[in-house]
């Protein structure tokens, strides 16, 4: 079976006199592994998805004859996640890790593979305490994002928007708003793109109990979708909602 400590991929052992299984049935049960793994993710079942995403590294790597590539390094991102939500981020690190190593190999530094790593290694060492260490990781992706997307305001924006809301999503309220901050310092050609994240912002500091700026930030929302929506659209209709339950 695969090893389930983390830090290798053990090959499967199969029973019985049979001769060994056909590389299509290996891809088939990685497959199945993989989108187990999926599902129990989904569902709360983060021991089991932790196993089943492990399994199908080990089955995948038998598939392919070696640890590089891209559907391995997905499944070391599922355990990675898997482990996080357990709390067991000494495995979660140790998955991550090898997912960027994977995803250096294959698409070299500058990829989305290696920001989603980066971001993975900043969520666990930040809720692991390492603050100092949590801190480069998310400059490391703030630099690549920025070297990625180039002088495209636009995109750099919507790209630190979407990170904000990931790391909103997993509860990390204050790094959420330090990316809707940096999002909100570039000037987009898409005035929509403004608008979400100032109303992300306003809900993200209103979770950390900043009710004045997130109220301050909320009408800059409504007063964006008031102009380019109009008073009826449903989104400004939302943010009227906000307002006047703030």
């Amino acid at each position: 079976a695969a090893s389930t400590d983390g830090d290798s991929f053990a090959p499967c052992s199969f029973n019985g006199n049979v001769g060994s299984p056909s590389i299509y049935v290996l891809l088939a049960d990685a497959k199945a592994m993989y989108e187990a793994s999926h599902t129990h993710l989904n569902s709360g079942n983060f021991p089991l998805a932790s196993d089943y995403a492990q399994e199908a590294a080990a089955l995948y790597q038998r598939v392919v004859d070696t640890p590089l590539h891209s559907q391995i390094a997905k499944c070391l991102m599922l355990a990675s996640k898997a482990h996080l939500f357990i709390r067991d981020t000494d495995l979660a690190h140790s998955s991550t890790l090898k997912y960027l190593a994977v995803a250096v190999s294959l698409g070299g530094f500058d990829c989305n593979e290696v920001v989603t790593a980066h971001m993975q290694l900043s969520t666990i060492l930040l809720a692991s305490g390492q603050v100092r260490e949590g801190m480069k990781h998310m400059r490391a992706m703030q630099f690549l994002v920025q070297f990625m997307l180039g002088k495209n305001a636009s995109a750099i924006a919507e790209a630190f928007m979407k990170i904000g809301s990931q790391y909103f999503e997993l509860d990390r309220r204050e790094e959420a708003v330090r990316f809707y901050r940096e999002a909100a310092k570039y000037r987009t050609d898409d005035r929509i793109i403004d608008a979400a994240i100032a109303s992300s912002s306003a809900i993200a500091l209103a979770h950390l109990q900043k009710f004045e700026e997130a109220c301050s930030c909320e009408k800059a929302a409504y007063q964006l979708y008031t102009t380019l929506l109009g008073e009826e659209h449903a989104r400004t209709k939302q943010s009227s909602n906000t307002l006047l339950v703030s």
